[in-house]
C-alpha cells in the first residue's frame, strides 16, 4: 500500500509540474491593437545606422520603434515594437519622450534604447529585445513586431 502511494504521488507530482510548465509560457495577451504591418527598406537609403533607435510613423497602431542591438556574432540584431504606450492605449500616448526629438514626421534618432511614455511617464527596456516596462504603472511589454535582416535590406512585420 506504502509503495502505491508513493507511486501515485511521483506521478501527481510530475502532473503538477508540466501543468506550472505550460502556464508560464502562455503568450502575453497585448492591449495593443492588432494591425497589419509591413515595411521594408534599404537602410542606407532611409539613413538609419547599423545602431540606434528610430521612430517609424504610420505603422502598427502608433507607429513603430526599431532598435538596432548591433551586430551578434555574424549578424546583426533588430527589435521592432509598437510605440504606443500599454498603459495609456490610444495613438497619442507614445513612447516617444525624448529631448532630441522635435516632431514625429520622420525616421528620428532616439537618443537610448529606454523609450519613456509621453503621457504616464512608463519607461520600456528596448535594449534586451523585451520591450518590458522597467518603470511607471505600465505592467505589459511593448507590442513586439518581426524583423529580418539580409544585405541592407530591413523588413519589419507581423502575421
Amino acid at each position: 500500500m506504502r509503495q502505491l502511494v508513493l507511486k501515485s504521488g511521483k506521478y501527481l507530482f510530475f502532473f503538477i509540474l508540466i501543468l506550472l510548465i505550460n502556464s508560464s509560457c502562455d503568450e502575453i495577451e497585448y492591449n495593443i491593437p492588432d494591425v497589419p504591418v509591413y515595411w521594408e527598406a534599404n537602410i542606407n537609403q532611409v539613413g538609419m545606422d547599423l545602431q540606434g533607435t528610430y521612430y517609424l510613423p504610420g505603422l502598427g497602431y502608433g507607429g513603430v520603434i526599431i532598435y538596432c542591438a548591433g551586430q551578434i556574432g555574424d549578424r546583426y540584431e533588430f527589435y521592432a515594437f509598437d510605440a504606443t504606450c500599454t498603459h495609456e492605449v490610444n495613438r497619442t500616448c507614445l513612447t516617444l519622450k525624448d529631448e532630441k526629438i522635435d516632431n514625429k514626421l520622420c525616421p528620428c534618432n532616439l537618443s537610448s534604447f529606454i523609450v519613456t511614455c509621453e503621457c504616464c511617464d512608463s519607461k520600456f527596456n528596448l535594449g534586451d529585445g523585451s520591450g518590458h516596462p522597467i518603470d511607471g504603472p505600465a505592467t505589459l511589454p511593448l507590442r513586439p513586431y518581426k524583423t529580418t535582416f539580409f544585405g541592407n535590406i530591413l523588413r519589419v512585420y507581423n502575421d
